[in-house]
């Protein structure tokens, strides 16, 4: 078995993910031929660190990129308004130094974001993707792009 592929099995990656990148000699090699954000952010998430760590930090800032053009698309007021303060946090968490006090008190207000916002945002997504199926692949291309802007070069996977 393949070092990338016993690591990333170790780490708790899907059937499908692994059958993809099985098909590269090693994770540096997949890595920019992936076309899925999800998997490509799932596996930055996976290697980030602790939360206020430099890169717990460096993966929220690629989520405020991936995150505030969304808001866009947002039309009802009140929840546009929850995640347009959602975002700023992020982005100030990303921002923020390792000093604890500002880091956890922006983690904080994001882990507390109102569960109803949440559930709206996640019915928001499932109604995108039946109703707007192209422009999604679409986004699902940009949002690519954002996190290799970020991890231009595969994120260390450690381990196994």
């Amino acid at each position: 078995m393949k070092k990338h592929i016993r690591q990333l099995k170790a780490m708790g990656a899907c059937t499908e993910g692994l059958h993809f990148v099985n098909g590269f000699n090693t994770w540096k090699e997949a890595w920019p031929n992936i076309k899925r954000s999800d998997w490509l952010f799932w596996a930055a998430a996976k290697v980030a660190g602790p939360v206020g760590s430099a890169g717990h930090r460096k993966l929220y800032g690629c989520f405020a990129d991936m995150f505030t053009p969304i808001l866009e698309l947002l039309k009802a007021p009140r929840l546009r308004a929850a995640f347009t303060e959602v975002a700023s946090r992020i982005r100030r968490y990303s921002e923020s130094e390792a000093d604890g006090t500002s880091a956890d008190a922006e983690m904080n207000f994001i882990r507390n974001a109102s569960r109803a916002d949440r559930a709206d945002l996640a019915d928001f997504a499932d109604l995108a993707d039946r109703e707007w199926p192209q422009e999604m692949d679409r986004a699902d291309v940009w949002m690519c792009e954002i996190i290799r802007k970020h991890y231009p070069v595969a994120p260390e996977l450690g381990g196994a």
